[in-house]
């Protein structure tokens, strides 16, 4: 690389940028993890959107008792042990393919075996209502995600009345009593948005959102200037939908970027290298490919049509704007104070 002196006329060598090639090491690491992550999601979505769902002669011969199918829903409103999947390894991909075949003996694993003996074709709203309403906290959501699933691919109508259920679950029906019915409706809600949110990620809710959209626009009511509490609360709220995968897949908002090692102009393929040492040319090299194989990735995932996200990301938009506003004004109106107290302490002497 050349460049001129003060005069203009005279070349020099500038000296080539240091790299770590452990640098170049783990910042492809981290683009291969979330090019992994975005394959997994596509390979859930298509194995939700591209199945071959039992025969009623199939489920005929599957036990369709009163007794069995109504102790299968009350243990799915119970939620809780019931919907934990085993323990993932660090930065697992998600599950909700609704195969069946959670491993682990207990929690969901031992729910889908269990739903796999039973003809729940006479049940389905029943069942929507109980996976809806199930998770109480957000680490309850994947085990729902993963029996909506599993019922989605089973009956073609659970996936309707899913979303029908998961609107009815979101709504505030009796207003909290005390400060700890008022947490544990926060919970509720919180994961039952995720769960919509994630339920339509995954393929599993099709490609009306207009249920999620009725939730956001719910929100989006709540004035700060009204009730600030109920607006916090409602903020706090949307907070489910800004998380990876929703917020690429519904808001068409970016990710977060992954901080690279070097500049631009170091990737570009005609870039430059021969002053730089070879595990460094290296380690560039590796960097590139996992940077077009991620590209490739991006290009390939699902996303909202951008009409139906561009409303969400409205009323998103308006709720934490309309937060912020009053934040910023309660702010400026408390420096308006602090200035008259500080100028009557000083006319005063005090």
């Amino acid at each position: 690389m050349e460049a001129k002196d003060g005069e203009g006329n005279t070349p020099t060598q500038l000296p080539a940028p240091k790299v770590e090639p452990s640098a170049l090491k783990d910042a492809a690491a981290q683009l291969a993890d979330h090019r992994l992550f975005l394959e997994s999601l596509k390979a859930v979505r298509q194995a939700n959107t591209e199945f071959k769902r039992p025969s009623e002669s199939e489920l005929r011969n599957l036990d369709a008792s009163i007794k069995r199918n109504s102790a299968l829903v009350r243990k799915l409103r119970g939620g809780g042990p019931v919907l934990m999947l085993p323990s993932p390894p660090a930065a697992s991909p998600p599950t909700a393919g609704g195969s069946g075949n959670v491993s682990g003996t207990g929690g969901v694993a031992a729910l889908l075996a269990e739903c796999a003996k039973l003809n729940q074709a006479k049940y389905v709203s029943e069942l929507a209502s109980a996976v809806a309403e199930a998770p109480q906290k957000t680490s309850e959501v994947a085990g729902a995600l993963e029996v909506a699933a599993f019922l989605h691919q089973r009956y073609a109508d659970f996936a309707p009345q899913f979303a029908v259920a998961l609107a009815k679950a979101f709504a505030v029906t009796k207003a909290p009593a005390t400060a700890e019915e008022e947490r544990v409706l926060g919970r509720r809600r919180r994961s039952c948005l995720r769960l919509a949110g994630e339920a339509a990620v995954a393929g599993i809710t099709g490609k009306d959102t207009s249920h999620i959209a009725a939730m956001v626009q719910e929100l989006a009511s709540v004035k700060w200037a009204r009730d600030v509490d109920a607006s916090a609360s409602s903020t706090s709220l949307l907070a489910a939908l800004v998380k990876p995968p929703v917020r690429e897949a519904l808001l068409r908002l970016p990710g977060d970027p992954i901080p690279l090692p070097v500049p631009d102009s170091m990737l570009q393929q005609d870039a430059d290298l021969t002053q730089q040492p070879l595990d460094v040319v290296e380690g560039v090299s590796t960097l590139r490919k996992e940077l077009e194989a991620l590209k490739s990735e991006q290009e390939q995932r699902w996303q909202l049509p951008e009409q139906q996200a561009a409303t969400l990301l409205k009323a998103v938009e308006a709720t934490t704007s309309g937060c912020t506003g009053a934040l910023l004004a309660q702010h400026s109106a408390l420096r308006e104070v602090e200035s008259e107290v500080t100028r009557l302490a000083n006319t005063r002497g005090d």
